[in-house]
């Protein structure tokens, strides 16, 4: 899976995410703060294709 979003300078970035589907729920797999989380947290706008 990836997520894409736009980062704090306007460009796009995206990275490839771990992840389990179960019981209908998409679990991510994670850190709890890093480049990622800053970005979803200043624009939470984003896609997971």
């Amino acid at each position: 899976m990836t997520l894409a979003i736009i980062s704090e300078n306007g460009y796009p970035y995206s990275l490839h995410l771990r992840y389990i589907y179960h019981n209908n729920f998409i679990y991510l797999h994670s850190a709890k703060s890093g480049h990622k989380i800053e970005n979803i947290k200043i624009n939470e706008k984003y896609i997971l294709v």
